[in-house]
């Protein structure tokens, strides 16, 4: 949890930095408008070393977290289906392939845009169960599917997504995060008072 806790926001914050960097030099062409898109700095033509080291770069960036989280999905979906993870790894991997062979690169913004909406949800959701709610996790009934986590996911998600479409000037993925932590703690602890009043 420490290296959770560490890790995510400085590798957040080389990330911003970066992206502040490149807008601030100028190479992002009507910054003001499109943000910090680098899609045209990594398919430009800069000369053969320089999109060489791009596609470095692509490739182990992407191929590094899109690993993990396939290995994460298979697990995942194994546990849920009790299939072989085995198969569980083809499916959504024949998918992402299809995904990318069909063009799906041309929608990478749209894509983290999403991502800003509907993840840090997930991360509230765990930070409120395995944080928060920790001393009532070995207590409760074991479940392989946790419906007021959907729920408190579902509606770190809405606020999310309302934020980004009406006040975009402030962090989407924050107030998503917070709104499932405090929906998740809410939603558990309403069977242990309904139990209590009995």
């Amino acid at each position: 949890m420490i290296a959770t806790a560490t890790a995510f926001p400085l590798a957040s914050l080389v990330a911003q930095i970066t992206g502040g960097i490149v807008v601030a030099a100028g190479a992002i062409a009507s910054a003001a408008t499109v943000g910090g898109n680098f899609l045209p700095i990594l398919t430009g033509g800069h000369g053969v070393v320089l999109d060489a080291l791009a596609a470095v770069f692509v490739f182990v960036n992407l191929g590094s977290a899109c690993s993990h989280c396939l290995c994460n999905g298979a697990l995942s979906w194994s546990h849920l289906t009790r299939l072989r993870m085995r198969i569980t790894i083809l499916v959504p991997g024949v998918i992402g392939t299809a995904a990318a062979l069909a063009g799906v690169w041309d929608h990478f913004l749209d894509w983290l845009v999403v991502l800003s909406v509907f993840v840090p949800p997930l991360g509230g959701v765990l930070i409120a169960d395995q944080v928060i709610l920790r001393s009532t996790v070995d207590r409760r009934h074991a479940a392989a599917v946790r419906p007021t986590a959907f729920a408190a996911w579902a509606c770190g998600a809405l606020v999310g997504g309302l934020v980004h479409r009406f006040a975009p000037q402030f962090s989407d993925a924050v107030r998503g995060l917070v709104v499932a932590l405090i929906a998740y703690v809410v939603l558990e602890r309403i069977p242990t008072r309904i139990a209590a009043a009995r």
